[in-house]
């Protein structure tokens, strides 16, 4: 049994149809065809690496005045590493320090300050030891130097991961 159609069929048959043929029939203009993907798509700008986020503790035996914890976020912030003072969460480690201070003559002239990482569980991670001269007046200069200083030895012991993508290709 052979079926006929009628006009108004045969025009919504090839309405629906018409786009696609046109499509499937034209490989040209197509942005996203196989043909076009090449070594663009690798070059990408994306990071290499994840550095979890830092919270700069306690301090002790740091004077208020030098604001040191301010200083430490600061100088891991110039190194890539996001660092805070304030920040909190379950995936932040904690960065630690303790300054003791030598006397010579009764005046601090030597300072040495012990920096600890701990994971957010509480397990440490690495321990760096910062040794610096201080002058007979401490300025907003001389902790800057100090806490910069700290910031390259702390640096190292920040774990970063390195991301894989689909395509196993790594950049850095």
């Amino acid at each position: 049994m052979v079926r006929v159609l009628e006009g108004k069929q045969i025009r919504r048959i090839a309405l629906l149809f018409t786009p696609a043929l046109l499509l499937a029939a034209c490989d040209h203009g197509r942005p996203f065809s196989r043909s076009q993907i090449g070594s663009a798509a690798t070059k990408l700008a994306v990071p290499t690496t994840l550095t979890p986020p830092v919270r700069v503790g306690k301090i002790q035996g740091a004077p208020a005045n030098w604001k040191m914890r301010e200083r430490e976020a600061e100088a891991l912030r110039d190194r890539d590493i996001p660092a805070s003072v304030a920040i909190k969460g379950s995936t932040v480690y904690e960065l630690r320090g303790r300054v003791v201070r030598t006397t010579a003559g009764g005046r601090a002239r030597q300072v040495s300050v012990v920096w600890a990482l701990f994971t957010p569980a509480g397990k440490r991670v690495g321990q760096a030891t910062q040794f610096a001269s201080l002058p007979d007046k401490t300025n907003d200069d001389v902790i800057e130097a100090v806490a910069d200083s700290a910031a390259e030895s702390i640096a190292p012991i920040v774990p970063s991961t390195r991301l894989a993508y689909a395509d196993n290709v790594h950049s850095g």
